[in-house]
């Protein structure tokens, strides 16, 4: 098991790397994949995954990474207003074959997975956006690495016992200290290429954030699986589970990322 694990993580980072290095279409596409896949397994938990809502959201996915490329983000409102009348009315002529939150699962889904990882794409279009989109990964996987490493070794405090028995206080905290050194790290890297003030305490201060929205992300993630009475997301990376399982943290660091990127660049070019 470990050994699969280790094998798949190389590839998640391998593919995290080339994508984010090159970015443009291979980041817009690989993203595209991802969110579709993380899609399909939240309907599929929730056993809609092939009902004619999931369809339309699959078809929403692509739309909106295809107008993002495009740089017609603007057109995303109009989608989603045209999409939520479809879903509605498939609801009401194939009445009562789907209840109404099957309907509202798959529309949240949109919002919940593709919507908030495009933000991914988004940060590398910034000027500065080569070099934080690791700020999200360090922020997010950063956390993750910490959280177990302290978790493991003084882990006694259960944070939320009822949902994840395993995650304790400790961890939590040992999340958010090892995602501000690995911010500190990165300053310390790239702060001749980044344009923001302070970056000795702006970038511990953007992973410390980070940490703290991806282990409510993570929890997030855990709570539908448990009333979905389901271990994880899907097979698909041996070792680590489904799509979801690696990427439920980084849904919510990568807009929060973004929106810091963007303040703290604007506060520094005054």
């Amino acid at each position: 098991m470990l050994k699969k694990r280790i094998i798949t993580a190389g590839f998640i980072v391998l593919f995290t790397f080339l994508t984010g290095f090159f970015g443009g279409p291979w980041l817009c596409f690989g993203m595209m994949l991802i969110s579709l896949q993380a899609l399909f397994e939240l309907y599929r938990a929730s056993g809609i995954e092939k009902s004619t809502f999931a369809v339309i959201s699959y078809l929403n996915t692509v739309a909106i990474y295809t107008f993002m490329f495009f740089n017609r983000e603007h057109l995303m409102i109009y989608l989603l207003m045209v999409s939520i009348l479809l879903y509605m009315t498939i609801y009401v002529f194939k009445f009562p074959k789907y209840r109404f939150t099957q309907v509202f699962v798959c529309f949240a889904g949109v919002f919940y997975i593709s919507v908030m990882l495009m933000y991914v794409y988004l940060i590398r279009r910034l000027d500065n956006g080569i070099y934080f989109l690791w700020m999200i990964y360090a922020g997010s996987w950063g956390s993750d690495v910490g959280a177990f490493t302290f978790g493991k070794l003084f882990g006694k405090h259960k944070l939320v016992p009822n949902l994840s028995p395993k995650k304790t206080v400790e961890g939590a905290v040992g999340g958010i200290v090892a995602a501000l050194f690995f911010g500190l790290a990165y300053a310390f890297i790239f702060r001749n290429r980044i344009v923001i003030n302070l970056p000795y305490l702006t970038c511990p201060l953007i992973a410390g954030l980070s940490s703290l929205v991806a282990q409510v992300g993570d929890l997030a993630a855990s709570a539908i699986k448990r009333q979905c009475d389901i271990k994880d997301y899907g097979k698909c990376l041996p070792g680590h589970g489904g799509i979801l399982d690696r990427y439920d943290s980084i849904i919510f660091v990568a807009p929060l990322v973004y929106f810091l990127d963007i303040m703290f660049t604007h506060i520094a070019k005054f």
